[in-house]
């Protein structure tokens, strides 16, 4: 189990600055919080060594053909055991490549899928839903399933930890706040068959190993560095590929993991989504926001259930007492003791079929 202690008030802000601005050099983000950067340099490797944070690549799933998102979770069987529920879930995501994200704890699971095929992607759906009725580890009554459409959605914040942080740390005065303003969506769709071969394996290789470094990627690879400079170059810059940082939320202290399932009344609009997700995501901890035509589906980290009970009055004030939302918000609460390792996105094996990459070079 992870051990806690309290953090300083320089390693809060080294800590917060690594995942608000995970794309850019020490030097730039020790400026940014006003941190000498050899200190922050010094306190970057301890917390490195300290496991209190890892790096993940994420693509852009829109900007790669992948224009589906689907979402199952449910309640499991009383009866089920801890051991076949693992078992299973092991085989779910060696089985289907289209499964990046899964959580699962004690009495529910929590799974993200993605595609660019509607029909492929309703039949992982129903075998997944069928394993687990067939194995008697859910009934069918228990199982929500939902698939948003990327060009019709949008994903107000992804995987970005800042806004937890920002607010348990209480760096009002001292840190650059997280991002609260949405972007428009809308990105120029990239044909893959477009991406050269080596891009193509350039690209897996950032999402396996971030943090390698161009000259060990080129061993790697068997490619020359030059190419792999400029392939990583071109995946940055057309936003095929970024950094994220993910911090340890155990270590952080965060006892409370939620995800939340809203459903929008048919006459609420565009313009009123829009408006009440900017509020929120300035008042909640929020790192996965998406948001569709008739749903919102929401992943927080709470400090303890006192303040998961506090927070959730702000959103029920918000999109309820605004009437934005039809019938109740749905929600899956894990505490981080339950949550057996923690949860981080792995977009591999869905990129290595989409892309026809079967191994490194």
């Amino acid at each position: 189990m992870d051990t806690q202690r309290d953090l300083s008030i320089n390693e809060k802000r080294v800590l917060y600055g690594l995942v608000r601005f995970p794309e850019e050099h020490a030097i730039q983000i020790a400026k940014q919080m006003g941190i000498p950067q050899p200190t922050f340099s010094n306190i970057q490797r301890r917390l490195k060594k300290d496991k209190y944070y890892s790096i993940v690549g994420l693509p852009d799933l829109q900007s790669l053909g992948l224009e589906l998102i689907a979402v199952i979770y449910g309640s499991y069987n009383p009866i089920s055991t801890d051991k076949d529920r693992q078992s299973l879930e092991f085989f779910l995501r060696q089985r289907f490549p289209e499964i990046f994200y899964m959580v699962s704890g004690v009495h529910n699971v929590l799974i993200f899928l993605t595609s660019n095929n509607f029909a492929e992607l309703n039949q992982v759906i129903e075998s997944i839903e069928k394993t687990y009725i067939e194995k008697g580890i859910m009934e069918r009554a228990a199982i929500t399933k939902e698939i948003f459409t990327l060009q019709t959605s949008l994903i107000a914040r992804w995987f970005d930890y800042s806004n937890p942080l920002y607010s348990k740390f209480n760096l009002e005065e001292k840190g650059a706040p997280p991002p609260m303003k949405l972007k428009p969506g809308g990105h120029a769709k990239a044909k893959l068959t477009d991406m050269h071969q080596n891009e193509c394996h350039v690209l897996l290789h950032l999402l396996e190993h971030p943090e390698d470094s161009e000259v060990r990627m080129a061993k790697s690879l068997d490619l020359s560095r030059t190419t792999v400079s400029k392939a990583k170059a071109k995946l940055i810059e057309q936003g095929n590929f970024m950094r994220c940082v993910i911090p340890n939320i155990a270590k952080m202290g965060f006892e409370v993991f939620v995800f939340s399932d809203a459903s929008f009344k048919a006459e609420t609009t565009y313009e009123q989504r829009l408006g009440s997700t900017e509020w929120l995501l300035g008042k909640l901890p929020i790192f996965v926001s998406l948001i569709s035509n008739k749903r919102a589906h929401t992943l927080y980290a709470f400090e303890n259930y006192h303040t998961l009970q506090e927070m959730k009055r702000v959103a029920l004030m918000e999109y309820v007492g605004k009437g934005y939302i039809e019938g109740e918000i749905k929600t899956i609460i894990y505490s981080s003791s339950e949550i057996l390792a923690q949860p981080e996105p792995n977009f591999v094996p869905i990129l290595r079929k989409v892309l026809k990459v079967t191994s490194e070079q």
